[in-house]
């Protein structure tokens, strides 16, 4: 059994131990917001990640879209100005042949242009209704201009094919010209998305190492945090050791103090005793101490025996 003294050390070491104990709790709450903040921040940079690669495929799938069908149009572009440099090839043949044969034939002027001139004088007479006077000049003009195509007529074939080649340049110079103006816009487009490609690579990147070190501060964090918790467990252990010191101490000077206490109920029950044998006068304390003899006794017979 410990003396005063001994039982003073060990409250004080309780009283310490209980401290201590409030500022690991109040220590262990801040590590496990820390904790929590941290794994937050890693949770955010790991939702940016997912959508950084989500936007990082997109961009790649449209890259390479873009890529084939500039390919694809490359090589329209390239049969077109084949077909272009073949149909302008074959018209200057035709061209060369229509000299010839017009230093030949000795015709000084363009039967496509007298015919362009006939067809334009027609058609003033049909949608401007001149006077009869005008009218008739303008036949007249008409029926000279026919008279100079009646002499053109062993080239009109040739004439007619310069004129067709001359309409499918054209159409194949413009298939050509837009070929290369989607070219152009799909390539910048494509460009485009691949310089997103690159920026969202290089976020991603960057994004892996802030993951990373947000990653190392959790784990830190939640080390730490797990300290606190087996000092925390540690330190209330140590405190349960002393408190039940203390209440076994308690319990133990209790019974003894009970223990002594009957003694003296009884000493004092005997001496009672003998005083009514003896016939001598009984004092309060005597009363008191028999009454309290008692008093145990009626308690004893009422407390309930265990069952085995």
């Amino acid at each position: 059994m410990l003396n005063e003294e001994e039982r003073k050390e060990i409250r004080a070491r309780l009283g310490e131990k209980l401290e201590e104990l409030a500022e690991l709790k109040r220590r262990q709450h801040e590590l496990h917001l820390q904790k929590e903040k941290a794994f937050a921040e890693k949770k955010k940079i790991s939702d940016s990640i997912i959508e950084t690669v989500k936007t990082l495929r997109e961009a790649k799938g449209l890259r390479n879209t873009l890529t084939k069908q500039v390919k694809d149009s490359k090589s329209r572009r390239s049969e077109l100005n084949t077909a272009l440099q073949q149909k302008i090839d074959e018209f200057k043949k035709l061209q060369a042949e229509k000299r010839a044969m017009i230093a030949k034939l000795g015709i000084r002027f363009d039967p496509a242009r007298i015919r362009q001139e006939i067809e334009q004088l027609e058609f003033k007479i049909e949608t401007e209704a001149p006077p009869f006077k005008i009218e008739q000049q303008m036949m007249m003009k008409i029926h000279q201009k026919k008279r100079l195509l009646e002499q053109t007529k062993e080239v009109n074939a040739l004439f007619e094919k310069v004129r067709v080649h001359g309409k499918e340049i054209d159409k194949l110079r413009k298939k050509a010209d837009e070929a290369h103006h989607k070219i152009q816009s799909k390539a910048s487009e494509s460009q485009e998305h691949h310089q997103e490609l690159l920026e969202s690579s290089k976020e991603l990147r960057e994004l892996d190492k802030q993951e990373e070190a947000a990653f190392k501060k959790f784990l830190d964090a939640k080390k730490a945090w797990s300290d606190a918790t087996d000092a925390l467990k540690a330190k209330a252990a140590e405190s349960t050791e002393l408190r039940k010191k203390l209440d076994e101490e308690d319990r133990v000077e209790r019974q003894n103090s009970a223990v002594s206490a009957a003694q003296t109920i009884t000493e004092k029950k005997q001496d009672v005793e003998e005083k009514i044998k003896k016939r001598q006068k009984l004092t309060t304390e005597d009363l008191l101490a028999f009454q309290a003899q008692a008093n145990v006794r009626a308690q004893g017979l009422q407390r309930p025996s265990r069952r085995r």
